[in-house]
């Protein structure tokens, strides 16, 4: 049986370290950005938190844009400060969120592969 196929346990998959992340090139910024998967639980709490706000794009980039060693690189000291930065950034930044995510009409392309 390959690894991929194996089935584990309730146990083995709560101890599993599954966040994962992405370098996306923010060409309005002329960097890359690293970005994680959300926590499940980070991720409930966002959209039920942001569905009436209008700032939801921004703190979604601020939840899940991390340095190298892993620790956020935005806190919630600077969504202020971050919009005003240009919207480009936030909609590739965006858009490749929810593609490792899988949220959105990123979710509908995985489901129609």
């Amino acid at each position: 049986m390959s690894e991929e196929s194996k089935n584990l346990s309730a146990l083995e998959i709560l101890q599993l370290d599954d966040i994962t992340w992405i370098d996306v090139f923010v060409e309005p910024w002329k960097t890359k950005v690293r970005i994680k998967t959300l926590q499940a639980g980070v991720a409930i709490s966002f959209f039920k938190q942001n569905e009436k706000r209008s700032d939801g794009l921004v703190r979604i980039v601020q939840m899940s844009a991390i340095n190298t060693d892993g620790s956020l690189m935005f806190n919630s000291n600077d969504i202020e400060k971050l919009k005003t930065k240009s919207m480009k950034a936030f909609q590739i930044l965006q858009d490749a969120i929810l593609k490792l995510n899988q949220l959105g009409k990123y979710a509908e392309d995985v489901k129609n592969d």
